[in-house]
């Protein structure tokens, strides 16, 4: 889920990672089930990326997130909520 850059993803993420905590904790803290924000240059900007894990695909699709391929840089997922 593109949020957009760093400064106007900043409410819609905070937002996300609120409505993913609820969610998350109204399905039983499921294991597994987390949401991951990924900062990545793009030109003069940051791009601003949520990612669900594969357990979280309940969660993601109430939030209207589309399935997309592994993200390329793993290791520089950060956790922002849930398991």
């Amino acid at each position: 889920m593109t949020l957009g850059d760093g400064v106007e993803a900043l409410l819609p993420l905070r937002a996300l990672q609120s409505e993913f905590e609820v969610r998350w904790r109204e399905a039983g803290r499921p294991a597994g089930a987390t949401l991951y924000v990924l900062h990545a240059q793009a030109g003069l900007h940051c791009q601003v990326t949520a990612y669900f894990s594969p357990a979280a695909r309940d969660i993601a699709s109430a939030l209207d997130a589309t399935p997309c391929a592994t993200p390329p840089d793993l290791d520089r997922l950060e956790r922002l909520a849930g398991a």
